[in-house]
Parts: C-alpha cells; sequence; structure tokens
C-alpha cells in the first residue's frame, strides 16, 4: 500500500504543482478582484446607455472577464482534480476531468461571442439613447480599447471633461456630472 502510494507520488512532477499553486493563487487574486470591485465595474459599464450622465465610457471586451474568471476557476479545480486522480486512480475524477475541460472550452467560446455581442448591443443601446461617440484623441488619450462617449459632442472637446475623465473610471464619471451640473 506504502509502495503504490509512493509510486503515484513519484508521478506528480514538481513544475505542475508549483504551476497548479501559481494557478490557484491567480485565481483566489482575480476572485478577489472580481467580488471587490470587477462585477460592479462591469454592471455599471453596460448600464452606461440607460444612464443620464452627460459623458460616459466603454471598454471593449470588459465584460469578457466573467467568462474568463470562470474558465480561470475551472481550470483550477481541473489541476486539482488532475492531482486527486493521480494519487487516487478513480474513475469517477476521469469522468469529472472531461467535464471541466468541456466546460472550460465552451467558456472560451462564450468569452468570444460576448465580447463582440457587447459591443454591438452596447453600441446601439448607447446611440438610441442620444450619446455620440467622441472622436479618437478627444478624450481618454492613449487607451486603444476604451471610447469615451457625450450627450452633447461639445463635451468631447471641453479640456476641462478631459482633465477629469483621463482614465474612464466610474468616479470620473460621476465626477464629470457633477464638475458640469454645477457649471450650469
Amino acid at each position: 500500500m506504502v509502495k503504490l502510494l509512493k509510486q503515484r507520488l513519484d508521478k506528480l512532477d514538481a513544475t505542475y504543482l508549483v504551476a497548479l499553486g501559481l494557478a490557484t493563487l491567480i485565481t483566489l487574486a482575480m476572485s478577489w478582484f472580481m467580488i471587490s470591485s470587477g462585477f460592479y465595474m462591469i454592471v455599471q459599464e453596460a448600464l452606461y446607455p440607460y444612464s443620464n450622465y452627460p459623458v460616459v465610457f466603454f471598454s471593449a471586451g470588459n465584460i469578457s472577464m466573467i467568462p474568463i474568471w470562470f474558465a480561470m476557476c475551472l481550470a483550477t479545480f481541473m489541476g486539482i482534480n488532475e492531482v486527486a486522480l493521480t494519487l487516487l486512480e478513480k474513475p469517477l475524477l476521469a469522468k469529472i476531468k472531461v467535464k471541466l475541460v468541456t466546460g472550460i472550452a465552451i467558456l472560451i467560446v462564450v468569452s468570444g461571442v460576448t465580447v463582440v455581442v457587447d459591443y454591438i448591443v452596447w453600441q446601439v443601446a448607447t446611440r438610441s439613447n442620444g450619446y455620440t461617440q467622441c472622436p479618437s484623441g478627444t478624450l481618454l488619450l492613449g487607451h486603444k480599447v476604451s471610447s469615451a462617449w457625450a450627450k452633447d459632442e461639445a463635451l468631447c472637446y471641453s479640456k476641462e471633461v478631459k482633465y477629469l475623465l483621463p482614465t474612464g473610471t466610474h468616479q470620473q464619471v460621476v465626477e464629470v456630472a457633477e464638475y458640469l451640473n454645477k457649471k450650469h
């Protein structure tokens, strides 16, 4: 019995275990981020087209963080399952492994589809609610995947708005709205 366990332990690669440990830590860190602010940030951005903020922003791909996070969780569980399968050699663990691989493949496809659908739906909703996309080089300079949208196109060229909205966080969107309310 002890010899069999020793043989199974010898099958485990130390590099694999280190990589699994790092993947687990990264998954835990991303889980903390998603719980602390990620979900809020994604929902807030998804609701911008329906808001009354004078200037909002869109970051392409933000929504994909949710399925990617799920895929990371599944990959971590798959790694842990692989260690358990090596040590315990239970047929149920082999079936779980197949299900986890299938789940990860599905989530990768869902991530891609989600980004495309989010991009199209967000732009249609934003335009239909009176926003205009600011021309490149006006607001959010240096952001290749983000775009600013304004209810009044003149805000795209406002130096004050540009100063208050350097990176496009929700707090900055609120500050721009408060500044413009005080100004008028």
